[in-house]
C-alpha cells in the first residue's frame, strides 16, 4: 500500500471515530426529564448491569477513580436516579440501586444502541470468517496502539 493510500485510511479512520464520539458525548434525555451526559447514563447502565454494585466496584467497572465516580453519584442521586443502601453485614459499604425513573433511563439507553448499532450489526454479521477475523486482529491491533499513545502520555 503506497504512503498516500495509508494516510487517507488513517484519516478516514480518525474522522469515524471523531464523530461516533460526537455521538457519544452528546448528552440526552433518555425518558427522565433530566439531561445524562456520558459518564452518567454510562453509570447508570454498570448499575443497572450490577444491582447492589458498591462504589469502589462500580469505580473499577468504570475505570475511573472513586472521587470522580463520587461525584457523579451525587448528581444521579440529585436527579432522582439512583439510591444508595448499606450492606446488611456492613454498614460502611454503601450499595448502589436504580429507583424505577433510574431503570427507564437505563432500558432507553439501552434501546438507544440497540437501534444505533443495528446497521453496523447487520454488517457485522454478514461478514465472512476470513473478514471477521482480520477486522478483529485490526481493532485488537488498534486498541494496543491506543493503551501504547496514552501511556506514553502520561
Amino acid at each position: 500500500m503506497k504512503d498516500n493510500d495509508v494516510e487517507k485510511l488513517i484519516g478516514r479512520m480518525s474522522r469515524a471515530l471523531d464523530r461516533y464520539y460526537l455521538i457519544e458525548k452528546t448528552p440526552r434525555e433518555f425518558g427522565t426529564g433530566n439531561m445524562l451526559y456520558p459518564s452518567e447514563i454510562h453509570t447508570i447502565e454498570a448499575i443497572g448491569k450490577n444491582m447492589g454494585i458498591n462504589v469502589t466496584e462500580l469505580a473499577l467497572t468504570l475505570g475511573v477513580s472513586k472521587p470522580a465516580i463520587s461525584q457523579t453519584i451525587k448528581k444521579l442521586e440529585k436527579k432522582r436516579l439512583i439510591v444508595r443502601s448499606a450492606a446488611n453485614d456492613n454498614n460502611k459499604e454503601v450499595l448502589l440501586h436504580l429507583t424505577k425513573m433510574g431503570k427507564t433511563a437505563y432500558e432507553n439507553h439501552r434501546q438507544f444502541h440497540k437501534d444505533m448499532d443495528k446497521v453496523i450489526v447487520k454488517w457485522m454479521k454478514e461478514l465472512t470468517d476470513a473478514e471477521h477475523s482480520f477486522l478483529e486482529v485490526s481493532i485488537s491491533q488498534f486498541e494496543e496502539y491506543v493503551k501504547i499513545v496514552m501511556a506514553e502520555r502520561k
